[in-house]
């Protein structure tokens, strides 16, 4: 298979390195013109260019913001007051962007990807197992929270030491103005693209700064790449193909968050809580700044010079006329007599900080409100039904989150089966797939165990369906659960066994045989019984 390495390699966050050849934003994308086709809808691919760096434009900012990097800092003046010596972080604030993410992100967990087939759900699962599904489905899940899209893209990578080719799933951060992945639909309501586009920048020690730029088409994939400022060059084409000619497809799956009807992208989870971000950090500032100058009282003395070392708690002041030797004196003019009358201690008002910590509250409490996020409160005071009364529009979005991302990890594995068909030894053959969501709901794992028990032993589910029930709380796989069942069976007909054997010959050809008809052994127990001579 050409083009599995290199070019077409999966580059990490880390090894995207600014260069010479950055441009301003809103130029950047330009560089990648060469690539890009016409649209099929007469829409231009510069129109598509605007539209793309704008959103990537968006798409740093929901990053800094959840990092906590403020588009607010502190002046000169603020890091003075607050005796901050340097500038390494200019940003003060009373950060609820990675909140609002961190809370959803906690209960959106990916079980597994279920086949309809034995073969085909164990292959499911090496698959994520290979991948490390756990660690993968964070980064994409959180990304598509954050940035409001996420992408994976599927290929085949060779393991260097015993030579094996698997499936390989990689996530790609989207595009945020210089580098990540963005995708080209040809209708607004398109559910798959036309093509993905992965940008980013490389330097060595003999090519410099390099942009690289790989355009995957559903039946080949282009290398292109500028060294420096020369124009953007297309260096190879790997046909992108099964062993019958035919297109495997866009090797990328688009996750989104909040889909709407009208746009084949999606919206930031915390796209509402910006504005609101800047009012509460700004509120937070005046009420630093209220604190530090106003909050403790300020005394004045009038009539007279203050100590040099200012006024504290338990100082005696002495105010009197004195004689020519200094000794204290009974004051004979009249200017001592009103001087002495005037010195008097004045306090200056205290600046109240409760106002700022009522809007703050309002603020905070706008945030959790416009996200849906149950807000953070002493839940030992609550009930169970009142906790659950607070968490459903939490678990809504949720939920829709999960229906979404649900059919595009369907979609990944249906990828990954033609991608390791095509290029890889043929995987087991399946009908359906379906992903499994852990149960976002804040549960007793003991209470669910003991519902699940309670449930098989009225005989309501079988015995598969009451472990299912459980296994996420155990982390059981397809594997370990089928394993548990057979260990199960033998050790109930080893007990059968011996009990058998306790109770005789006659007792063992009384017994129940599963591989022999209910009706059948009724009348084979009824006829042993006859031909037995009855009892002294």
């Amino acid at each position: 298979m050409p083009g599995l390495e290199g070019a077409w390699c999966a580059m990490p966050e880390s090894n995207l390195i600014s260069g010479t050849n950055l441009q301003p934003n809103g130029a950047w994308l330009q560089q990648v013109r060469p690539a890009l086709p016409m649209m099929a809808n007469s829409m231009s691919a510069d129109s598509w260019i605007e539209e793309q760096q704008k959103l990537g434009d968006r798409t740093a900012l929901f990053r800094r913001y959840a990092a906590g990097d403020h588009r607010a800092n502190l002046t000169a003046e603020m890091r003075r007051s607050l005796r901050i010596a340097d500038t390494t972080l200019s940003e003060m604030n009373d950060n609820y962007c990675g909140t609002v993410i961190e809370t959803m992100l906690d209960r959106i967990i990916l079980r597994t990807v279920e086949a309809d087939r034995p073969e085909a759900m164990a292959w499911c699962e090496d698959v994520l197992e290979d991948n490390r599904i756990d660690a993968l489905q964070v980064n994409v899940h959180g990304a598509a929270l954050r940035d409001g899209n996420s992408y994976v893209l599927i290929d085949m990578t060779e393991d260097a030491y015993t030579g094996e080719r698997r499936v390989r799933l990689t996530h790609e951060p989207a595009f945020d103005g210089r580098r990540g992945m963005c995708v080209m639909y040809d209708a607004m309501n398109a559910t798959s693209p036309l093509l993905a586009v992965k940008i980013w920048q490389t330097t060595t020690e003999e090519y410099a700064d390099t942009l690289r730029v790989n355009v995957y088409w559903p039946d080949r994939i282009e290398y292109w790449s500028a060294i420096r400022t020369a124009p953007l060059r297309l260096q190879s084409v790997a046909p992108w193909v099964d062993g019958q000619g035919r297109a495997l497809g866009v090797p990328v799956v688009h996750f989104r968050n909040k889909t709407t009807g009208y746009s084949p992208f999606g919206m930031s989870e915390i796209e509402a809580v910006v504005p609101l971000q800047d009012a509460l950090n700004r509120t937070l500032y005046s009420m630093i700044a209220t604190a530090e100058n106003t909050a403790f009282p300020i005394r004045a003395l009038i009539g007279d010079q203050a100590p040099q070392g200012g006024l504290y708690p338990g100082m005696m002041l002495s105010f009197f006329a004195q004689d020519a030797s200094g000794q204290p004196a009974i004051p004979k003019d009249e200017s001592t007599i009103k001087w002495l009358q005037s010195i008097r201690l004045a306090q200056f008002e205290q600046g109240e900080i409760v106002p700022y910590l009522d809007q703050a509250s309002w603020l905070k409490g706008e945030i959790y409100s416009v996200t849906n996020t149950p807000p953070e409160i002493d839940r030992s005071n609550l009930s169970g039904e009142s906790l659950k009364q607070r968490e459903v529009k939490l678990l809504g979005k949720v939920q829709r989150f999960e229906a979404h991302a649900g059919n595009c990890w369907e979609d990944v594995m249906e990828m990954a089966h033609r991608v390791q068909t095509a290029f890889g030894d043929a995987p087991p053959e399946y009908e359906e797939l379906r992903a499994k969501w852990q149960d976002a709901q804040l549960r007793n794992n003991g209470q669910i165990i003991e519902n699940s028990q309670k449930l098989y032993a009225a005989g309501l589910i079988d015995q598969r369906t009451a472990l299912k029930e459980v296994a996420h709380i155990f982390g059981w796989t397809e594997r370990e659960i089928e394993s548990i069942m057979l260990a199960t069976d033998q050790e109930r007909g080893l007990a059968m066994d011996t009990r058998q054997a306790m109770r005789g010959p006659q007792a063992a050809a009384n017994a129940f045989n599963p591989n022999v008809p209910d009706e059948t052994q009724r009348r084979m127990s009824e006829a042993n019984a006859e031909s037995q001579p009855a009892s002294a």
